[in-house]
């Protein structure tokens, strides 16, 4: 872990992975997706994981202020197709995070993005960062997985424990399909709830007004991450603005147009990549009230 002298600006919480693909293992995890995004940025960034020796991306941790816990091995994943459905498989599990693993310090972080992906991240970090803006990405702890390692969606419970101190909180529609009433339940305790639609776009939901964001024009490769580039160019934004969500959500969309375009983590844009394209294209965003 590289010494810091105060606070990071970004600070991204949960697992590292390994994607098992065809001719090998591909980089993954929201937090890796998340922190990378913040770094390429300009952000000083802080990660804090779990993972084993055998993880494959050390190198590519060493642009980040890192704290990996030990761990007997790193979260894997394998993805195998029925048809054209995609069912997940975990076929390893890296130890969990709680506030014994948080240096004091990057309490007084200035962004921090939870993203679990495997309910490694523990509730008792979530009211830690009383002076931060704190985003969250629950799609971990909404899952489940059996004997088998195969993953299947669960209901989130204890909402407003894991999302209260929230700022925002950011899912896709796959994340919630058969429960979509748990969008409801997230915008009664979160002040700004994201909903990612692919190609699509996004919507954000706000106590005053709706927003619905198209897409910028990509040549799509690869739409792993973008979700979790998204959040994080969101959380950025909004707080570079002083809480402008349409601005955050338009650069946020830029960000995510870049990261379906690459191979896994090569997508992931600079601050001027998102510049040019947002300069030569604009976005649809129709706002209602409410």
């Amino acid at each position: 872990m590289k010494p810091s002298s105060g606070g990071p600006g970004f600070l991204s919480i949960g697992h590292v992975t390994h994607d098992l693909v065809e001719g090998g293992i591909q980089l993954g995890g929201a937090a890796l997706y998340s922190s990378l995004t913040a770094y390429h940025l300009g952000k000083h960034t802080s990660l804090l994981t779990s993972c084993g020796e055998d993880f494959a991306g050390k190198g590519t941790l060493e642009a980040l202020e890192t704290k990996a816990i030990p761990s007997p091995a790193t979260s894997t994943f394998r993805n195998l197709y029925e048809g054209n459905v995609r069912v997940q498989y975990v076929t390893e599990v890296a130890a969990s995070l709680d506030t014994r693993h948080l240096p004091a310090a990057w309490e007084n972080a200035g962004v921090v993005y939870l993203c679990p992906v495997l309910q490694e991240v523990s509730p008792n970090l979530v009211g830690r960062f009383s002076c931060s803006i704190v985003g969250v990405a629950p799609q971990g702890w909404m899952r489940q997985w059996d004997e088998t390692g195969r993953i299947r969606p669960k209901r989130l419970k204890g909402v407003q424990t894991l999302l209260g101190h929230a700022r925002m909180v950011i899912v896709s529609e796959q994340d919630i399909e058969g429960n979509e009433d748990t969008l409801e339940e997230f915008r009664r305790v979160t002040p700004i709830v994201i909903l990612t639609r692919a190609q699509e776009g996004a919507v954000i939901y706000t106590p005053e007004r709706t927003v619905v964001l198209g897409s910028y024009s990509a040549k799509e490769r690869d739409p792993t991450g973008a979700g979790d580039c998204f959040g994080a160019a969101f959380l950025m934004r909004y707080a570079e603005t002083g809480g402008d969500v349409v601005e955050a959500g338009r650069f946020a969309s830029c960000v995510g147009s870049f990261v379906v375009e690459g191979a896994g983590i090569g997508g992931i844009p600079t601050r001027e990549d998102v510049a040019a394209r947002m300069k030569a294209q604009v976005l649809s965003v129709r706002i209602t009230p409410g």
